[in-house]
């Protein structure tokens, strides 16, 4: 009878710690899986890097020679898998606007009245919209970029007025990539 009881407690133990939520983190497996399936979606050969920092950042270098996207700990333990792919495409973004002078994102802000702001934040906003695009492309949820903003909250350049931006072409293309035009 005591076994019966013991096994009976043991298994509601169990099942209590199931059903409790547990903490959603990205993993550096989650890392490397948006970045290959984003490389495999863009084509752009690069070397990403874990930096061991505690500092919410990531930056990609370029030159002719190789390009090199460097990710913090501290962001990925910020962030959801998908807002981190969201950090990875942006970075990417930057890649295909500046290496391949991609201005699909330039024509897109000047389309939404975006025009006389910094050149900085411009070369940003660029980037966001270009880094939903590839997000889309492979197949991760655009929107992730603006729920990586809340993450990150106060940290990014002109952070409200890059939401905006993003939110715009976000609402307008989500209809373009329900319709597939």
């Amino acid at each position: 009878m005591k076994i019966l009881a013991f096994i009976i407690g043991g298994i509601g133990i169990v099942i209590g710690l199931l059903l409790l939520p547990l903490p959603k983190h990205t993993t550096l497996y989650d890392v490397y899986t948006a970045d290959y399936y984003l490389t495999k979606s863009t084509g752009i050969k690069h070397t990403l890097t874990i930096v061991e920092s505690e500092r919410i950042n990531a930056r990609i270098i370029m030159n002719p020679s190789y390009t090199h996207i460097y990710i913090n700990t501290g962001l990925i333990e910020a962030m959801e898998p998908d807002e981190v792919a969201s950090v990875l495409a942006h970075e990417l973004g930057h890649y295909k606007t500046v290496v391949l002078k991609d201005k699909r994102a330039l024509y897109t802000l000047i389309g939404y009245g975006i025009k006389d702001i910094d050149v900085d934040i411009a070369r940003e906003m660029e980037a966001d919209l270009e880094g939903a695009m590839i997000m889309m492309e492979a197949g991760y949820n655009p929107f992730a970029s603006l729920y990586a903003f809340d993450s990150w909250p106060n940290k990014w350049p002109a952070a409200l007025e890059r939401m905006s931006a993003l939110n715009l072409y976000l609402r307008d293309s989500r209809l373009i990539y329900k319709l597939g035009v």
